[in-house]
């Protein structure tokens, strides 16, 4: 029997097509079939496909598809829990450092100068950043501006 010849001989060569290159073929396959507009079927007949093939490898793909972007966002949320995780360890470094410095009284001296002669007031703001305002300026507003810009 020439295997060349017979239906069994292709059979089996298809079944020797390696998994990827059929994952490939079919995801080609379904790929033409979303652009071109043509229903399953219609599809189907037109370039002459076996339908369980064609809506099992469309089911397969599909799910293989889901379960890759599961695994991503898996690994991708993983990545952020462990920065995550970091970041709040971090915090609770600083924040018992920031205890231990604060139980201890600390004085700092003050220097009381006459009110300025200038029309406006300066601030050296914790970043070393200098900020300067009119003498004019409302009290609430200049609250709310410094809790603004010292924020983290």
């Amino acid at each position: 029997m020439n295997p060349h010849n017979s239906s069994a001989g292709k059979h089996e060569q298809r079944r020797k097509e390696p998994s990827v290159e059929l994952e490939r073929k079919w995801r080609r396959i379904i790929s033409q079939w979303k652009t071109s507009g043509l229903a399953g079927r219609a599809f189907i007949r037109e370039h002459q496909l076996p339908e369980g093939s064609f809506y099992g490898w469309k089911r397969t793909l599909r799910l293989r598809d889901e379960e890759r972007a599961r695994l991503a966002k898996q690994h991708t949320l993983g990545k952020v829990s462990k920065r995550a995780a970091l970041h709040r360890q971090e915090k609770r470094k600083r924040a018992t450092i920031a205890k231990k410095e604060s139980a201890v009284p600390t004085f700092v001296p003050v220097n009381v100068t006459p009110p300025p002669a200038t029309p406006w007031f300066e601030l050296t703001l914790a970043n070393g950043r200098l900020l300067r305002v009119p003498n004019t300026f409302d009290e609430a507003t200049l609250m709310r501006l410094l809790c603004a810009l010292e924020r983290p």
